[in-house]
């Protein structure tokens, strides 16, 4: 029984319908997406906790300033992989609220006429000596960070069994409509 929805599900190919015809196995598509968003949820959560606990250290620590900047092991965070990623991506969006003692500071225009260039210097953080603090003219940010970011495994474990969910509804469906589209075609 479980190897027949396991077939349905899995083992429908673009290339089943003659007025169609594409070598295209759709349900394995729409499952490979399904567990991306999956991955991506977990993966935001765990951002979001540690983006949290940065920024709450930071704070507990009064490190507002140039002269009040904390390193990583004051702030009892010098083990986390997930903050040290976040501080040293230039996507990060953590990296507009926490600077970093020494961190040059480009313009948006010299930053953009630095990438055209491909000359964007890359820096090496040493995190066992940088300091860090909070840039004081995101207190929007901040705020929204202690009080928004309330990671919560539950919540994201509901979210990954209803993508699933809407995955195997989806799934179940695509016969359906794929029949209606063949037998449209002439």
């Amino acid at each position: 029984m479980f190897i027949d929805f396991y077939n349905e599900i899995f083992n429908i190919n673009l290339q089943d319908y003659e007025n169609i015809g594409i070598n295209f196995p759709i349900n394995k598509v729409l499952f490979v997406i399904t567990v991306t968003l999956c991955v991506a949820c977990i993966l935001m959560d765990i951002q979001r906790k540690y983006a949290k606990d940065l920024v709450r250290q930071l704070v507990r620590h009064e490190a507002t300033s140039l002269d009040t900047a904390r390193t990583l092991e004051e702030l009892g965070l010098k083990d986390s992989i997930f903050i040290k990623w976040q501080l040293k991506s230039d996507t990060s969006f953590i990296r507009r609220l926490v600077k970093r003692v020494g961190q040059t500071e480009y313009t948006y225009e010299e930053y953009v006429e630095l990438q055209k260039k491909k000359k964007a210097p890359k820096e090496e953080i040493d995190f066992a000596t940088a300091k860090f603090y909070l840039n004081e003219n995101e207190e929007l940010r901040k705020k929204h960070i202690l009080e928004r970011y309330n990671p919560s495994i539950p919540r994201t474990v509901m979210w990954c069994v209803l993508m699933l969910a809407v995955y195997i509804c989806i799934a179940l469906l695509v016969p359906e409509i794929l029949s209606l589209i063949n037998n449209s075609i002439v």
